[in-house]
């Protein structure tokens, strides 16, 4: 009888297990911390538009290494370049952070990387390559949007600001 108690709590607690897992609406950091924090799948429906993909278009390609990492290809990789230069202007008036923030998303650029660690937060963050890859804005408000944050609806518009290097919240 004891044993047959037991077999029925573990069902019921490995079917909640599996309920949290596979539901669309609850991710790994919400089950792991047992807080509730702003995820991802609450940015999107802020999104006015549907981001496409026409990056293919521009040449806009990824390759893979012998590790399997994706890296960018050289066409991805110079407008890449191009959109991350930030004149000396522009990056003596940055903060201590922000230029560690720069120099950190900058060589991530440079070695054709996709995503970077913020030397801040320590959250992973998207680099310029990633965005222009998409071939559009997403309308997630992301801090190096190559095209101006214009499917972002206007409230998050708002709350960013351009610093000459990418977008901080005002």
């Amino acid at each position: 009888m004891d044993l047959a108690r037991r077999m029925v709590q573990c069902g019921s607690i490995t079917t909640r297990t599996l309920d949290r897992i596979y539901n669309s609406s609850v991710t790994l950091v919400q089950i792991a911390s047992r807080r509730w924090r702003p995820q991802p799948i609450l940015r999107r429906r802020l999104c006015t538009k549907t981001a496409g993909t026409n990056s293919d278009a521009k040449g806009f390609e990824l390759v893979f290494l012998e590790s399997g990492e994706q890296v960018a290809n050289d066409a991805l990789f110079e407008a890449s370049m191009k959109k991350s230069s930030v004149p000396w202007k522009d990056y003596s008036r940055l903060m201590k952070d922000e230029k560690s923030i720069y120099m950190a998303h900058l060589n991530a650029v440079e070695n054709r990387k996709l995503l970077y660690k913020d030397p801040t937060t320590g959250y992973i963050v998207f680099s310029v390559s990633q965005h222009l890859h998409k071939g559009s804005c997403c309308g997630n408000g992301c801090r190096h949007c190559p095209y101006g944050l214009e499917n972002c609806a206007d409230f998050v518009k708002k709350k960013f600001k351009w610093n000459g290097a990418y977008y901080v919240q005002s």
